[in-house]
């Protein structure tokens, strides 16, 4: 899959003698390709499922961003005598990749385990070149970063089912109970618009992943056909 999109952005401001102008930004334009597969299976008597696969993608973009820069607390620019903003040329190379497996077991009629993992390797790359608009585009800083993030993501699931002996009894279709719990991972990377806003000429601002841990128990039930659901 190949993605395309574009936009301008501008502002207005002084140059060096007074003079008003109006600078406009050149286009976004981004590209994307990914590729995915995935394989299915089952066991002992359809007891056992299972599934793995693979996902990779490249994606780059580039743009033009007009940034205020250095302003008060009134928000007035320092740097208006400088056009009152800077004008950054973005450019960002990032790939990703991952594989992954997960598996159910009903173990019994009223008890199922499923367990999984996912191993993520995610690269970040952004260059930025930055100018004053109103000074014949003389560089103010120029700055690359790349960075690489690797993780194991691990997830594990108990649901128990009411028998149907018991649904019956209650006029029931559906009564289960489940706790999950997953753990989910997203890359770092770099900031390249703060580092204009702040006036910053040395590299790029990094931050950091983030890992969340999640936890989840809840019931769902399901009676007279299926017209009344009920989850918490």
């Amino acid at each position: 899959r190949v993605s395309r999109s574009s936009q301008r952005n501008h502002l207005s401001g002084a140059d060096l003698f007074g003079e008003p102008f109006t600078y406009y930004g050149e286009p976004f334009e981004g590209h994307e390709s990914l590729i995915e597969a995935q394989i299915f299976g089952e066991a002992l008597d359809s007891d056992l499922f299972f599934v793995g696969g693979f996902f990779a993608s490249w994606k780059d973009e580039s743009y033009v961003d007009l940034v205020r820069a250095l302003a008060n607390q009134d928000g007035v620019s320092i740097a208006d005598s400088l056009g009152g903003f800077t004008r950054g040329e973005v450019s960002k190379d990032d790939n990703d990749w991952a594989f992954y497996g997960q598996t159910t077991w009903n173990v019994l009629d009223w008890i199922s385990l499923t367990g999984g993992i996912r191993y993520t390797a995610e690269r970040r790359g952004v260059h930025r070149r930055t100018t004053w608009p109103a000074t014949n585009d003389k560089p103010k800083a120029d700055n690359s970063g790349k960075k690489s993030f690797t993780r194991w993501t691990p997830m594990a699931s108990v649901a128990l089912f009411a028998p149907d002996s018991w649904l019956e009894e209650n006029r029931l279709d559906h009564l289960m109970g489940y706790f999950t719990y997953s753990n989910g991972f997203s890359s770092g990377g770099f900031n390249a618009v703060i580092a204009a806003s702040t006036g910053s000429t040395d590299s790029l601002i990094p931050f950091d992943p983030a890992t969340l841990n999640n936890y989840e128990i809840g019931i769902k039930m399901a009676a007279f056909d299926r017209r009344l659901t009920f989850t918490i």
